[in-house]
């Protein structure tokens, strides 16, 4: 049998390989890819990607073929995150990502996207190559200025219909703009998941509302955010106390396991940079409390 004509990777393949090993999720049970693809393609895992790709990337491979060199880029390209491969413009796939190596983020992650999507979307003579269908993303429920007005002026107390009303609102607005998954997690479980406001409802009014000043968290870490065991950076890296090891073993365990990932980022509206930093001023001056959190009521 004659053996398969090699194919070199494409600049599409690398970029593709670049941007979901870049900003995908390796905290699952699978490599989740990151919401822009699911959002696109309608697919999670890295391996449905690269089959979802295969049609219109696979060149002349036959499609297992095309998922092996995938996973080998993918490999490749983590290697080159990690730094146990050295980035050196005389590498191909080093020259191909070059210029999106060192910009800041969310600039970095935008650009990247948007070149991904333009060919993954482009159309072309084969028919066998049409365009992925794309899943319609409900949009935010816009707020009128009389509701702003109105929320303003709530009191601070949860127990009243109007609070709940807004804050009702605000969740759904957090479950939308994160595709109804935890930023950190990717966990799916609705009935699991908190609309937690970055800076609290009640220390700015006039941000109650607002879709950049939320977070969709599973409960634990809600609970975790709100009491300052850890703050996210703009990069979205989480940052976890220093001390978070003298806590009991379940907080520990989870804010070992959560230290330094990186959350992902609003899809309709990126959280606000501002509203982090706000958060982590009052962080920074968190000392280690006398009752640790797995034992408040």
């Amino acid at each position: 049998m004659p053996k398969e004509k090699k194919v070199t990777r494409s600049k599409e393949m690398v970029l593709l390989a670049y941007f979901m090993e870049k900003y995908g999720d390796r905290t699952a049970s699978f490599p989740t890819a990151p919401s822009e693809l699911i959002n696109l393609l309608g697919k999670r895992t890295f391996k449905d990607v690269f089959k979802a790709t295969f049609a219109r990337l696979g060149d002349t491979r036959s499609e297992g073929k095309y998922i092996e060199s995938m996973e080998g880029q993918v490999s490749g390209i983590r290697k080159l995150l990690n730094g146990t491969k050295k980035f050196s413009a005389t590498i191909k796939e080093c020259r191909i990502i070059d210029s999106y190596w060192n910009k800041p983020e969310p600039a970095n992650r935008n650009a990247l996207w948007a070149d991904v999507r333009s060919f993954l979307a482009s159309t072309t003579e084969n028919k066998s190559f049409a365009p992925p269908k794309i899943r319609r993303i409900p949009s935010l429920i816009q707020i009128t200025s009389a509701e702003l007005r109105e929320v303003e002026e709530l009191e601070d107390h949860f127990a009243s219909k109007k609070v709940r009303k807004y804050q009702g609102i605000f969740r759904e607005n957090a479950i939308r703009n994160f595709d109804g998954r935890c930023c950190i997690s990717g966990m799916l479980d609705k009935k699991l998941l908190v609309a937690s406001h970055i800076v609290p409802w009640a220390e700015d009014k006039t941000i109650r509302l607002d879709p950049s000043n939320g977070l969709l968290l599973y409960a634990e870490y809600d609970r975790l955010f709100d009491q300052y065991y850890f703050t996210v950076e703009d990069d979205l890296r989480i940052r976890v106390v220093p001390w978070f090891k003298e806590c009991g073993k379940p907080v520990r365990d989870t804010l070992g396991r959560i230290d330094g990932r990186i959350i992902r980022d609003g899809i309709l509206k990126p959280i606000n940079r501002e509203y982090l930093k706000r958060h982590r001023d009052k962080f920074t001056g968190h000392t280690a409390p006398s009752t640790r959190p797995e034992e408040l009521s």
